[in-house]
Formats: C-alpha cells, structure tokens, sequence
C-alpha cells in the first residue's frame, strides 16, 4: 500500500516524502491523531503533520470520518521498533465511514498558532463525520 514509516523526529523528511507522492498524482492518508483512538468514540488531539502537509502542498484535505463498534476492536500490545505500542484489529461487527467535502488551507507552515488551528479544523470535521458514520451504525445496525 506504499505505507510512510512515521518514527519520532523523523516529521520533515516524511512530509517530504508525502509531497512528492502528491506531486506524483497520488494520494496520502493521514490519521491526524497520530494514535490509535480511545475507546468510546474518543479521540485523541490531532498532531500538526495533517496541517503542515495541507498548507505546504496546497493540496485539499478530503476528511473522513469511521465508527467501529467497541465490541469488534481488539486491542493487541505489541512492540514497533524497540518501543510499546498498541495494535488494534476490527474482527467483525458493524461500521461506516462518511466521506466529507474536500477542504483547502493555505498559510505559512512557519505560523505554528495557524498550523495548530488548521489541524484542530480537520479533526473538527473528521469528529463531525464520525459521529454521521455513529449515526448511521446505529439506525441500521443497532
């Protein structure tokens, strides 16, 4: 799937690395978090890689909002390059995935007070289209 390893103070050179996926044409996925979400349809706060990635490529953001029900998520510890981590597998079980309207940012990635705002707008959106996807899980699934 052309997965970007993302190791701690390696941020620049995988934004870069990023770009020029999207300059080949291509798509990234980025979960803003940076880590697995809490459980309950809790989430973490989203980390600025989303946000500098946005404003540097001028590229739009296409949120994405996914409900898994807590019962189907298996939380596995494991070990990712010497450090504790957590895993998680959706065995079974209902979920949705509600897609949102694409967003542009533009701005200089030097203005962290601008970067942080435009992170906590994505993750604003994507919480907004979760808690669509929720809804839905519920009314037909439930």
């Amino acid at each position: 799937m052309g997965h970007i390893c993302v190791s701690p103070g390696q941020g620049d050179k995988v934004l870069g690395q990023a770009r020029q996926i999207l300059k080949a044409g291509r798509s990234v996925t980025i979960f803003p978090e940076g880590l697995i979400s809490p459980s309950g349809g809790r989430f973490n706060p989203p980390r600025s890689g989303v946000a500098r990635l946005a404003l540097s490529s001028g590229v739009p953001v296409v949120p994405i909002g996914i409900n898994l029900n807590d019962k189907g998520c298996h939380r596995i510890p494991a070990t990712f390059e010497g450090e504790p981590d957590t895993v998680m597998w959706y065995l079974r079980g209902p979920y949705a995935i509600t897609i949102g309207k694409p967003e542009t940012f533009s701005g200089d990635t030097n203005d962290k007070d601008l970067v942080r705002k435009v992170a906590e707008s994505i993750m604003q959106s994507i919480r907004a289209l979760a808690l669509d996807s929720q809804r839905r899980v519920c009314q037909f699934w439930l």
